[in-house]
């Protein structure tokens, strides 16, 4: 397949419409469904990973971005898709939607 990057972090429910995305913070490059991953980043908190992303230090210690979901597939299984929309958190990106597909 062709090559990806992969982002994962943890996340838990606010409500029953609005996720809010929690630390450790992984980005990873596979460059095909039979290779292994590269871990580009590895980030133990919002603003270490705000940092690889060279942004200033304001940007670093916005809160937590919390996302509203808009659509959601709930079969459990890898493939499935969440759209959500930042409601919250990171100034950069509020406002911006995100197309999430569950890995496992």
């Amino acid at each position: 397949g062709p090559a990806r990057l992969v982002l994962s972090a943890g996340v838990a429910p606010r409500d029953d419409a609005t996720l809010e995305i929690f630390p450790p913070f992984w980005l990873d490059a596979v460059a095909s469904d039979t290779s292994a991953p590269v871990r580009l980043v590895d980030a133990a908190s919002d603003a270490d990973f705000r940092r690889t992303q060279a942004r200033s230090a304001a940007e670093q210690r916005a809160p937590r971005n919390l996302y509203a979901q808009l659509y959601l597939e709930t079969t459990g299984r890898a493939g499935d898709l969440r759209v959500s929309k930042v409601v919250a958190g990171d100034p950069v990106i509020v406002g911006a939607t995100f197309l999430h597909e569950r890995v496992r």
